[in-house]
């Protein structure tokens, strides 16, 4: 079809794209681009990015999927629509494909039970590449589930919401210390295994932010 750009997917694979970067939508109408998710094509690998600009969520899929018109895609789908669309996948017909037709305006996104149409976000997505860190002078490994577990205990004793890293992490040779100050002033500390390749650091992280993060990720470390 002239004058669209159609990319033909696996509804699990683009369903845990979605997943992975929805987290990180902005939900406010701060700056109506990042109410979206942008889907890119460039040199076959198929990328999702979203930023509420505290975050930052890049999705590479280097697998299977269809170009029908060979056409570089770059477009902003708003983050809603794409959260509902995997409402409606069927966990049964999880391998069947989605189709996705793009136009200047809108995105169309259909399976063998049903065609979903949404208006595309206008404007220029962030610079993501300029912001994204490309060397570390510390890396963690930590298992998941034992820090979701540690942050979750450390955001029940939170005093004020509204700071914006209530929640501190000291990573330490074997394990990282994470504190933050209760109600009676009293410093309250959790320790979790780890392995750390670099120096010791310490960083301030917000809890709403880091477990919406972590519940993004499906590898156990």
């Amino acid at each position: 079809m002239e004058g669209f750009r159609i990319l033909e997917i696996k509804q699990s694979v683009f369903a845990g794209m979605i997943r992975k970067t929805s987290a990180t939508v902005m939900m406010s109408d701060i700056n109506p681009v990042l109410k979206g998710i942008m889907l890119k094509t460039e040199n076959n690998i198929l990328t999702m990015v979203s930023s509420d600009t505290y975050r930052l969520s890049i999705c590479n899929y280097e697998g299977e999927y269809t170009n029908q018109t060979g056409e570089e895609i770059k477009n902003i789908i708003p983050g809603r629509a794409l959260s509902e669309l995997t409402k409606l996948f069927d966990s049964e017909n999880k391998d069947e494909n989605v189709i996705i037709t793009l136009s200047d305006n809108h995105c169309s996104l259909e399976t063998a039970d049903f065609r979903m149409v949404t208006s595309l976000i206008k404007g220029e997505f962030v610079n993501y590449s300029r912001v994204k860190p490309t060397s570390f002078k510390t890396k963690v490994k930590i298992r998941r589930e034992d820090l979701i577990a540690a942050v979750t205990r450390a955001s029940l004793l939170l005093v004020n919401e509204k700071l914006t890293t209530p929640i501190r992490f000291s990573f330490e040779f074997d394990h990282v210390i994470i504190s933050l100050y209760k109600e009676n002033g009293q410093r309250y500390t959790d320790e979790v295994k780890i392995e750390i390749n670099g120096e010791n650091y310490e960083i301030g992280f917000n809890n709403r932010h880091l477990l919406g993060i972590l519940s993004c990720i499906d590898d156990e470390y």
